[in-house]
């Protein structure tokens, strides 16, 4: 469990029409724990993402998401849990 965290959020949409938009996001997060014995551990995780939507006629849409994440962890064990 780490000790310190330091986490940014970064959000953007831009209306193209007013029948489609894109959005696109950046999350980073430091987190830092220096109390242990044995090692100091540090993971740093990185996660950039789009998506664009578009809406031809009134009963169709269609959506488009593309998102990335980067994880670095000078961990021994470290199991990755996702959700969403």
């Amino acid at each position: 469990m780490p000790n310190k965290a330091h986490q940014v959020a970064l959000r953007m949409s831009y209306q193209l029409s007013p029948r489609s938009s894109v959005s696109a996001f950046v999350n980073y997060s430091h987190d830092k724990n220096d109390d242990l014995n044995v090692y100091e551990y540090t993971r740093d995780m990185f996660s950039p993402g789009i998506n664009i939507w578009t809406a031809p006629t009134d009963r169709l849409l269609f959506t488009l998401g593309w998102d990335n994440m980067s994880l670095k962890s000078n961990a021994n064990l470290c199991p990755p849990f996702f959700d969403g």
